[in-house]
């Protein structure tokens, strides 16, 4: 009895030094500063807590209904469950995320639509799409098995007590939450259903250098691409899904809650019987095997018909050309060595040329004013009071003078093109956008 006692004592102040070890700041509760005048306003259904800024009921009351309805599916992937959970609706950022936090557990998202190719659009609306992946990460994160050591500290601290379950890398998570979203929401919707995202990693796995394990569900904050947590990740949790069982993951949550110091692997190498060495070997097989069926498929490949123009930094990503004239071409460009922004090539010396650093939205649609020899884009303003909040503002750079000129400032605009003498772009409203025409004195008037 005495042994039993002290080995439970062993474990849980061995577990409040790993804990801090690996949760560092999550252990700690910030104040959060948001925009004054917002009249914060609370319904509550069988589960949720939506809290949100007045003007955005009807957004609140669709969002209840999202989460109610896909409360069941995430609980059967996941094994967790929620009670007056939190939700709350942001409406003044332009940059949107999702996110769920074990300190003053909780989720929050951004009303804003998402900008650019990085959702399936079979997913629905941006709603439709953040909603059931944060909600997964809610469920994950709130399974505490009873009589463990964390149901232990839960009776002192139960964020603390559901902070263990976000021990294991952040691909473990983001994979589930994935899988998820493309296989218990819209027909084919999701991001394991959109080849935009499967394809990077189709190219990866067919290489001579695939993604290790570590690289599978670690962040990745060096290298290209940034989201690979998200597409190795949810690849893996697929696979293993597919070729151990649709309670793979909640067994190995469950098992990992309660013996948390052993590792997320440990917990893998008991519900599959394999460890987690020989699990990813044989991932990698036969995802090289379908990988190259697939590609045989294909017939033949256009690549030899391209030429790839030259760059002087690493890790380039470039967006969005323009010919400016017979020998010179504009575009967007962002590297690991060089400020992101619009950058221009010279056929003739082949060299590039920085002509400006732009944040530019992630939409990309940047139009080109041949007449003005300027280019109208959107671009990302911080905001100087509140941390991680932007507004996307309308904006004019000039190519003969290299002067940047704005447009709009806090409109809140993105997205532009010229008709007619006008500009034509979308303006944010709530979770969807209206069409506006700016005419060239600056003023506004909605067309749809």
């Amino acid at each position: 009895m005495y042994r039993a006692l002290f080995l439970s004592f062993f474990l849980s102040f061995w577990a409040i030094d790993l804990s801090f070890a690996q949760t560092t700041v999550e252990n700690f509760y910030f104040p959060v500063h948001r925009p004054s005048g917002l009249d914060w306003q609370q319904i509550k259904t069988e589960h949720f807590r939506i809290i949100f800024p007045k003007t955005e009921d009807s957004l609140a009351f669709r969002s209840a209904t999202i989460l109610e309805n896909q409360y069941l599916k995430a609980v059967e992937l996941s094994g967790g469950r929620l009670n007056n959970f939190p939700v709350i609706i942001s409406n003044y950022n332009d940059l949107s995320n999702g996110f769920v936090t074990p300190n003053n557990f909780r989720s929050e998202f951004d009303a804003a639509p998402f900008k650019g190719k990085g959702i399936n659009p079979r997913s629905g609306d941006w709603l439709e799409a953040v909603l059931p992946h944060e909600l997964l990460h809610a469920t994950h994160g709130s399974l505490v098995v009873p009589y463990s050591i964390p149901w232990l500290y839960g009776i002192f601290s139960p964020d603390f007590a559901r902070s263990f379950n976000f021990f294991p890398q952040v691909g473990v998570h983001e994979g589930l939450a994935v899988l998820h979203e493309s296989e218990n929401v819209a027909d084919n919707g999701g991001r394991k259903n959109y080849s935009f995202f499967n394809n990077q990693f189709n190219a990866r796995v067919s290489s001579n250098d695939p993604w290790s394990a570590e690289q599978t569900f670690s962040v990745s904050r060096y290298s290209l691409p940034y989201n690979r947590h998200y597409i190795s990740g949810s690849t893996f949790t697929q696979w293993l899904h597919l070729n151990y069982g649709q309670d793979v993951s909640k067994e190995a949550i469950r098992f990992h809650n309660k013996y948390f110091f052993l590792g997320y692997g440990f917990a893998l190498k008991q519900v599959t019987g394999k460890w987690p060495k020989a699990l990813f070997e044989e991932y990698l097989i036969d995802k090289k095997t379908s990988e190259a069926e697939r590609q045989d498929q294909i017939g033949n490949s256009t690549s030899d018909s391209e030429f790839i123009i030259g760059s002087p930094y690493n890790g380039v990503t470039q967006r969005k050309p323009i010919w400016t004239s017979d020998f010179e071409i504009v575009f967007y460009s962002s590297q690991y060595n060089g400020p992101r922004g619009f950058y221009s090539y010279d056929l003739t010396t082949k060299k590039t040329h920085r002509l400006a650093e732009i944040f530019t939205v992630s939409d990309y649609n940047i139009h080109y004013d041949r007449a003005a020899n300027s280019i109208l884009f959107a671009e990302y303003d911080a905001d100087l009071l509140y941390s991680s909040t932007y507004k996307s503002e309308l904006k004019r750079f000039d190519l003969d003078s290299n002067k940047q000129f704005e447009i709009t400032k806090g409109d809140r605009v993105y997205s532009p093109t010229i008709s007619g003498g006008n500009i034509i772009a979308l303006q944010t409203e709530s979770a969807g956008a209206n069409v506006i025409s700016i005419n060239g004195s600056g003023d506004k008037s909605i067309l749809a």
